[in-house]
């Protein structure tokens, strides 16, 4: 069996209540953190499956345009309701790089 005893200390009994406050505060703030995160993954969840419908659409519609090294880097709409997609040259990308790595 384990011993008790009591002491009599005013500020520590101060600082447990608290500390009390303090975890309670924790708690709270943990579960919101969780629910917000949950909520997060949801609208990411939503965002990839636009995106997925959205991917193939645009390169049915690039695929006269794209050469064979290129990909497609950005897609927006302007104010007149079209697409404005943005190629990128991948060959040209690794050469760029390529030759940075391998400055003298």
């Amino acid at each position: 069996m384990n011993k008790l005893r009591t002491y009599k200390s005013d500020k520590a009994v101060e600082l447990i209540k608290e500390f009390k406050t303090l975890s309670v505060e924790v708690k709270r703030l943990t579960d919101e953190i969780t629910k917000l995160e949950e909520e997060r993954n949801k609208v990411a969840i939503k965002g990839q499956k636009v995106k997925d419908k959205l991917n193939p659409m645009v390169e049915k519609l690039t695929k006269e345009d794209q050469s064979e090294f290129e990909v497609v880097t950005k897609v927006e709409s302007n104010e007149a309701g079209e697409l404005v997609v943005e190629f990128a040259n991948m060959l040209e990308e690794w050469k760029k790089a390529w030759r940075e790595r391998n400055k003298k």
